[in-house]
């Protein structure tokens, strides 16, 4: 598995625990989807059935790439279009954000020298 794998899998389940259900696998014009409650504008909906409708997606674009939409788009975080992971994770939890980028530098062995340095210091 790679990075983006392992870090698509703990968004998953960060995002179980925050909305305290899985999100499901479907799919969405033919790609792998995965479909939830939006962590960004749910809070923002009155109506019992509109906050249970499952209105966010992550969209498998290539082996682990994903994308973001939500079709309801209420809040400035998900209003707008697609976005990527890497965005969606930054605004969702900056924290796991940026373990997510530290590993990824850890991947390009031109980085190892500097990112032992800064770990250390």
């Amino acid at each position: 598995m790679g990075v983006n794998a392992d870090y698509f899998s703990a968004t998953i389940m960060y995002l179980s625990a925050l909305n305290g259900e899985k999100p499901e696998a479907t799919t969405f014009k033919g790609k792998d989807s995965y479909m939830f409650h939006c962590p960004f504008c749910t809070q923002y909906v009155h109506s019992k059935e509109a906050r249970n409708r499952r209105t966010a997606k992550f969209i498998r674009e290539c082996n682990d790439s994903w994308h973001f939409i939500c079709s309801r788009g209420f809040s400035l975080e998900c209003r707008g279009g697609v976005r990527s992971m890497h965005n969606f994770l930054l605004i969702l939890n900056p924290d796991l954000y940026q373990e997510y980028q530290f590993s990824l530098a850890w991947t390009d062995d031109r980085n190892h020298k500097d990112l032992k340095q800064f770990k250390n210091s």
